[in-house]
């Protein structure tokens, strides 16, 4: 979709755009600016978020390999749920702290 890619620090503008650059300004560009990071284009965000909600529809669409789907289904999708909310709390915590 979109064929270029930004490297880390690379400055984000609108092409044909002038930028107003004031060089007695004690502002730094990487404070003035929007700039790339690892994860600032949309691929790599689709990439991200496509599959992190459509995994857990996975193990309920596949219905018809279970034994006793009317159990099995909602105990194993309040269990992803369970599991997926608490490593992403987890993954939160040490930036946190």
């Amino acid at each position: 979709m979109f064929g270029t890619y930004y490297e880390k620090g690379d400055l984000i503008a609108r092409k044909n755009m002038e930028s107003a650059e004031d060089q007695d300004d004690p502002l730094t560009n990487s404070n003035r600016y929007v700039l790339a990071d690892i994860g600032s284009f949309f691929t790599l965000l689709v990439g991200i978020y496509f599959p992190s909600v459509t995994g857990i529809m996975a193990g309920s669409n596949r219905s018809g390999d279970l034994r006793d789907a009317q159990k099995s289904i909602p105990v194993g999708t309040i269990a992803a749920i369970t599991t997926t909310s608490f490593v992403c709390i987890l993954s939160l915590l040490p930036p946190a702290g």
